[in-house]
C-alpha cells in the first residue's frame, strides 16, 4: 500500500478538500504519512461485481465496488473514502446511510437506477472502524451527476484510484477497476428521460452527501 502524494495527484487533493475530508491549510500534513503496517484494501468477486454504470434515466453514472479490507492494529478510524477517475465529476458523492434518514427498509438506493438497491448488511459506506480479527467486506456505492464519457464502451475496464482517508487525515491508495455497464443507454426502454431535479429528488427525507465520521 502506497502513500497518497499531493505532488504526482493534484486533482485529488482537491477532491479530498472539496469533500470536507481535508482542510484547505492541512493538505501537506494529511498526504504524506506513512501507511500503517498491515493495512490491506483490495476487490473481491467476480470482473462485474465493481462497476462504473449509466443510470437508468439516461444520465449520470452509479458506481459500485465490491472490497475486502482488514488491518493488523486494535482498531483503525475510517474518515472517508475518494474514488480518483479519469473524468471531471465534482458532484460525486457516496451514498449516505440510509439509517440517517430514517429509511423504514434500511435498504441503499442506487438513485436513477429503482432495480438497484442493497441492504445495509451488505454495504460498507456506513462502516467507521476497521478492528484487527474483524475485516470490512461488502459494497461500496456512490454516484455522480456527470454521464460516463462516451469513449468508455460497453464491457471495457476503468482504471481508478481508490483513497482511504484515515482518522489521522492521512490517505491511502490503492488501484481499482471497473467494469463499464452501458446498459442503460444501449437497451431503449431502460433508458427513460426524465428532468435533472427528478433524479436526485428527496425520498422519505434521503440526504445523499458524503458523511464523515
Amino acid at each position: 500500500m502506497k502513500t497518497y502524494s499531493r505532488k504526482v495527484a493534484p486533482d485529488l487533493t482537491r477532491q479530498l478538500v472539496v469533500a470536507g475530508v481535508l482542510p484547505g491549510d492541512a493538505q501537506d500534513g494529511a498526504v504524506t504519512q506513512a501507511a500503517p503496517p498491515g493495512l490491506l484494501i483490495y476487490q473481491v468477486g467476480g470482473v462485474t461485481e465493481s462497476s462504473v454504470f449509466d443510470l437508468d434515466c439516461g444520465y449520470g453514472t452509479g458506481y459500485r465496488l465490491s472490497l475486502h479490507a482488514a488491518v493488523g492494529l486494535p482498531a483503525f478510524g475510517i474518515l472517508g473514502w475518494v474514488l480518483d477517475l479519469p473524468w471531471e465529476d465534482s458532484q460525486f458523492q457516496w451514498l449516505a446511510d440510509p439509517k440517517e434518514y430514517f429509511s423504514r427498509e434500511e435498504m441503499y438506493q442506487v438513485p436513477g437506477c429503482a432495480t438497484l438497491r442493497y441492504p445495509r448488511d451488505e454495504v460498507i459506506n456506513h462502516r467507521k472502524v476497521l478492528k484487527r480479527g474483524h475485516a470490512l467486506d461488502g459494497l461500496l456505492l456512490g454516484y455522480g451527476f456527470e454521464s460516463m464519457p462516451e469513449s468508455y464502451r460497453h464491457g471495457e475496464m476503468v482504471d481508478a484510484s481508490l483513497v482511504l482517508i484515515d482518522e489521522l487525515n492521512r490517505g491511502f491508495s490503492t488501484q481499482v477497476h471497473l467494469w463499464v455497464d452501458r446498459s442503460a443507454k444501449m437497451n431503449p426502454k431502460r433508458a427513460k428521460k426524465s428532468t435533472r431535479p427528478g433524479l436526485f429528488e428527496k425520498r422519505d427525507g434521503a440526504k445523499y452527501e458524503l458523511i464523515p465520521k
